[in-house]
């Protein structure tokens, strides 16, 4: 390297490198939730959230790839302190594949393998899905609607320090399960995700279209004033 060191060593890992979000000029200004993201061509993003092998990354990709969505990140969402913006992180995604040894086993696959889109520009949060898979049987995937305390307690269990202070921590989260509409998805079987996907989107799409008239709404109020 010109006027530096020349020692450096080789990333062979799948996952790119986060950030120091520790130390300035990154720290105190994002936050991590363990979720994946996806968005729509305008920048309007579903957040969905779940305990590691809950189908986050079944969820998004089949999403993804058969809905016309984004990859915005997996796993890991970075989300701006005091806002609903998400940065674009399009890390690799645990897919689950039958092994003719071991049977149904985990790997880790970069998202340009088997994304069909990636978002590459952060994206506004419009919904969020808490995902809750039962150990019982359910016969097909239900939504319920979970109060503001439920929701924040859901965001709370998979939020990911980075280096944000906690106060400015639980006021994001706050805002997060005050204003955005949120859905808890429950689900037995990882079949179900499929059916999950038309519901997601079906929604995702419904708040939209209520966002956007409501705005129209406003501003037609406004000019008659």
């Amino acid at each position: 390297m010109p006027g530096g060191s020349s020692d450096y060593t080789v990333w062979d890992k799948l996952d790119p490198p986060l950030p120091p979000f520790s130390v300035p000029p990154l720290s105190n200004r994002f936050i991590g939730i363990h979720a994946s993201c996806i968005s729509d061509n305008n920048g309007n993003s579903m957040l969905i959230v779940g305990e590691r092998g809950y189908g986050k990354s079944t969820l998004s990709l089949e999403l993804v790839n058969n809905y016309g969505y984004y990859l915005v990140t997996d796993e890991l969402s970075i989300i701006h302190n005091r806002s609903n913006i998400v940065e674009p992180y399009p890390r690799p995604l645990g897919i689950w594949e039958n092994n003719s040894e071991c049977g149904l086993i985990k790997i880790n696959v970069p998202a340009t393998e088997v994304c069909e889109r990636i978002a590459d520009t952060p994206t506004v949060i419009k919904q969020i899905i808490i995902l809750d898979k039962k150990m019982g049987h359910i016969s097909s995937p239900l939504i319920k609607k979970l109060d503001n305390y439920l929701i924040l307690k859901a965001l709370l269990t998979q939020h990911i320090n980075l280096g944000l202070n906690m106060g400015e921590a639980i006021s994001t989260l706050v805002n997060l399960s005050v204003k955005i509409p949120s859905e808890q998805l429950i689900y037995s079987d990882f079949n179900h995700l499929r059916e999950a996907a038309d519901i997601c989107d079906i929604l995702f799409k419904k708040n939209i279209n209520y966002r956007r008239k409501n705005d129209f709404n406003k501003k037609s109020q406004s000019v008659r004033r």
